[in-house]
Formats: structure tokens, C-alpha cells, sequence
């Protein structure tokens, strides 16, 4: 007898986005997850940063089991926050490869055979990103994750190699979060571009940061980025309530998707 399976429909737009964000040391990443203005974030941390940002947390993991005590009880509880904010997704990878050292009585992630210990850390990951999966699709509690950034070679085929911005962690960790996360945002100010006169008539190309933070979150070729909601430009973030405005493009992005789906494709022959 054939098994019956229940059909289920995806489409829910009612669920709040998990979201990474990486950028540079000092470009106010945490300030950012703290803005949300729909309810409150609670942080999960592994490093002291929050000193001058009014905000909520849990006292500062000293070890994986802890970070993941933490998820558990956010889980069981019934905690009004709307938004969970680790801190940083990098921090959490450290203490998932000293989980592993301290497990298999380890010296270094190199004394078991090629790989095999970050193969375990990563078994650890996939732990931790199921149990913020649950709080996410459960509790439809929204999941911002943060980390630094890091320039990397990108090989593209077809392509000369070029760089990029992406995640400092580990490529199967990038691998693990790009899956999993509805969006991915690079964190950065806006660049300013100018000449200056140097000796013998000759000129160089100054860059300079602004004061402008910008958010890139589609695909493209400066950094490792993606959106599910459609957007495809970046969006300046303003210094106060700065989440607001991720969350007006998600919004904007998701309707305008629909005026896609929606649209008669015959309205040109007409």
C-alpha cells in the first residue's frame, strides 16, 4: 500500500527573518540588532560588547554547552523578546572546536586525522543552528546573527579570480550559515572616491569612509550576500532605529514579489 503524505504549503510571510550580518570591527553591528523597534532582543554573547548599548542579555558564554543551555531555555520559556541576537557567530565557532578539544581530550583541532575534529565542531554547528531554526519556525522569534568580516580570494569559473568580503569563519561553517539564514548582510559605511595632485603632475585615487552606514544584502561582486525577499538595493541605515529600515525593505521586498507573481502575463498582448 502506497504511503499517504501530507501536502503542506511553505508561503509564510508571517515569519521573521533570520538574518546574518558581518561586517567590520566598529561599524555598529550590535547597535543594529539592538534597534529592533517591534519588540525587544535578547542577546546571546560570547564576547564582552554591549557596555555602551542598551540592551538585554545572558551573561557571557564561557563554553558551547552554555550557549546551548541558553537557546534551550529561550526555547522553554515564555520570554517576550521578539528578537534573538548572537554575538558573534564567530565566537560561538571557537567555543564549538574547544567543546570538541575538551570531548575527545584534544591538544589541538589537529591531533585526530585530517579534518576529523572540525568535522565534529561542525557536527556542533548544525546543533546550534537547528535548535535558533526551532525558536525562529516555533516561537517565530526573529534570529539575527552576527559576525565579523573577512577578505577572501573568490574563484568564480569563467571569471579572473577577484576579492570578496565574507564571514571570518571556517568555509563548511560560511557553507552551513548561507543555507540556513534568509538573508545575509555585509555592514559597511559608505565610500567616498577622490583625486589628489601628487609630484610631477601625477595623481592618486583617494578612498575615504563616510559617516553613512550601508546594508548589502543581494548578490554581488564586493561581498558575500543574498536575500529571499526580492531586494536588490542596498539600504542606508539610519543611526536611530536603524533595524526599522531592513524591515521596511523586507517588506517592500515581499510585496513586490507578489506584484510579480500576480501579474497577468498576457497584459502586453492586450
Amino acid at each position: 500500500m502506497t504511503k499517504k503524505f501530507e501536502i503542506i504549503k511553505t508561503k509564510d510571510s508571517s515569519r521573521r527573518e533570520r538574518h546574518l550580518i558581518f561586517g567590520r570591527y566598529g561599524t555598529g553591528k550590535s547597535t543594529l540588532a539592538a534597534s529592533v523597534n517591534d519588540g525587544k532582543a535578547l542577546f546571546v554573547c560570547t564576547e564582552n560588547g554591549l557596555d555602551e548599548i542598551d540592551a538585554e542579555s545572558f551573561p557571557v558564554c564561557k563554553n558551547f554547552n552554555e550557549v546551548m543551555d541558553q537557546l534551550k531555555y529561550i526555547y522553554s520559556g515564555d520570554l517576550e523578546h521578539t528578537t534573538i541576537c548572537i554575538d558573534t557567530i564567530g565566537g560561538i565557532e571557537q567555543l564549538s572546536n574547544k567543546q570538541v578539544m575538551v570531548d575527545y581530550n584534544l591538544k589541538s583541532m589537529s591531533s585526530l586525522g585530517y579534518g576529523e575534529a572540525y568535522s565534529l565542531s561542525l557536527e556542533n554547528m548544525r546543533k546550534f543552528i537547528n535548535a535558533l531554526g526551532m525558536i525562529n519556525s516555533k516561537l517565530n522569534k526573529r534570529i539575527i546573527l552576527l559576525g565579523h568580516s573577512v577578505i577572501r580570494t573568490a574563484n568564480d569559473p569563467g571569471m579572473p579570480a577577484y576579492d570578496v568580503n565574507t564571514l571570518a569563519c571556517r568555509e563548511k561553517v560560511n557553507e552551513l550559515m548561507a543555507a540556513w539564514a534568509d538573508m545575509i548582510s555585509f555592514l559597511d559605511t559608505k565610500k567616498y572616491i577622490s583625486n589628489e595632485e601628487g609630484k610631477f603632475g601625477a595623481s592618486r585615487v583617494i578612498a575615504s569612509d563616510g559617516s553613512t552606514r550601508i546594508l548589502k544584502c543581494y548578490k554581488n561582486s564586493t561581498s558575500e550576500c543574498k536575500n529571499r525577499y526580492g531586494i536588490v538595493d542596498d539600504i542606508e541605515i539610519p543611526i536611530v532605529n536603524g533595524y526599522q529600515a531592513i524591515i521596511d525593505a523586507i517588506k517592500a521586498g515581499r510585496e513586490s514579489l507578489n506584484n510579480i507573481k500576480n501579474e497577468d502575463p498576457n497584459k502586453n498582448d492586450k
